[in-house]
């Protein structure tokens, strides 16, 4: 399998119908509802076991085309919390950006008819139709963008109330142009550029500050208020990194601590790919390991419902069936009847799983 190192590689792959997107990465691919778009979303793997390739960097929100290749919107290429990775920039910050704390959101157009209308929608780094991005596309409707150039890719931190991470913006609604970059090209441009490109369509922009030495940063990270999550650096090569406030990191651990309830409750409901679509980054691991959980309590009762559901095949009557099932496993009964039914016994262990989860957490 060839090794890719340009967008081209990707698009030509694309539109080829290649699919076996795993063997180049750990890269999740989803299409929007019409099959068109393509959706390239780095996995959390990628984050543990920290080897990450090109094609997992440039996966993180990047949409192509999938009959003509052709990118139709290109975010920042994944980057990384200061001391995560080996490699650092070097020399001082050029730009120093509030870092907001909220999704991120990536506009894209896309002509569902192919009448050639463009319509201007915003995705999550994950989704074409999370909760976040349905809000954005209807929030942004609040701007005219009729002449938004055709090349540029706007980047936005989408910030609402019920969409709290940790920092408290109060009623505050609004997308925060954080960047802005040509989806041909892979320009990146810079903040004095992006902040112009703002004034011009009347979207907010995040505080910013010039050539700031990071011993300096670090040392204001170490005292930085709980309600500001910390900076996002660029360096003179382009390369990004993010700071974050002590308190804002501690708070993070706490709350994640706090929501295991919440983790199972998702995990039963949604899915483990939309629980890990909708939690923080800083939240994976807790979902991960929640997951592992999960998925092995789930597992492990299912098969015991199906070793049920074959002593009793030989069985004549329900009440023959229920009265062995009481002797012998009375907390499989209404599972494996369910089962017997025709009646998939899977969402009631699911629920059992979310409403036991700190039995199942201690390990019993």
């Amino acid at each position: 399998m060839q090794k890719l190192t340009k967008t081209e590689d990707l698009s030509n792959l694309l539109i080829s119908g290649f699919t076996e997107w795993k063997q180049l990465g750990e890269v999740n691919v989803r299409l929007n509802e019409d099959g068109n778009l393509a959706l390239f979303n780095y996995s959390d793997l990628c984050t543990f076991q920290r080897r990450w390739n090109w094609f997992e960097r440039v996966s993180r929100g990047l949409i192509l085309h999938t009959r003509t290749g052709e990118v139709v919107a290109r975010p920042f290429d994944k980057f990384f919390n200061w001391g995560e990775l080996e490699e650092k920039p070097r020399g001082l910050p050029t730009e120093v950006a509030e870092k907001c704390d909220g999704s991120l959101g990536i506009l894209y157009r896309h002509d569902p008819h192919g009448y050639g209308g463009d319509c201007t929608k915003v995705a999550t780094r994950g989704s074409f139709n999370s909760e976040q991005a349905l809000w954005a596309t209807e929030y942004l409707k609040k701007y005219d963008l009729e002449d938004l150039p055709n090349e540029f890719t706007l980047l936005f931190e989408i910030i609402y109330p019920t969409n709290r991470i940790i920092v408290d913006y109060g009623l505050r609604q609004d997308l925060v142009l954080i960047g802005v970059r040509d989806r041909f090209t892979g320009y990146d441009y810079c903040f004095s550029e992006v902040r112009e490109i703002a004034r011009t369509f009347g979207f907010s922009v995040p505080e910013i500050m010039f050539e700031v030495p990071m011993e300096d940063l670090l040392l204001r990270a170490e005292c930085l208020p709980v309600n500001q999550e910390g900076w996002v650096c660029r360096f003179s090569d382009g390369s990004r990194a993010k700071v974050k406030g002590k308190e804002y990191m501690e708070m993070a651990r706490t709350i994640r601590k706090m929501t295991d309830r919440f983790i199972f409750k998702s995990l039963s409901e949604k899915g483990y790919e939309e629980t890990m679509m909708n939690s923080p980054e800083e939240f994976h691991p807790r979902v991960v390991e929640c997951w592992e959980i999960f998925h092995k309590v789930e597992k492990r009762l299912y098969d015991q419902v199906m070793e049920a559901l074959g002593q009793i095949s030989g069985l004549q009557t329900r009440k023959e069936m229920a009265f062995y099932l009481k002797a012998q496993c009375p907390n499989l009964l209404s599972w494996v009847m369910s089962e017997y039914d025709g009646r998939s016994c899977l969402p009631q262990i699911k629920y059992h799983i979310m409403k036991e989860y700190r039995r199942y957490l201690a390990g019993e």
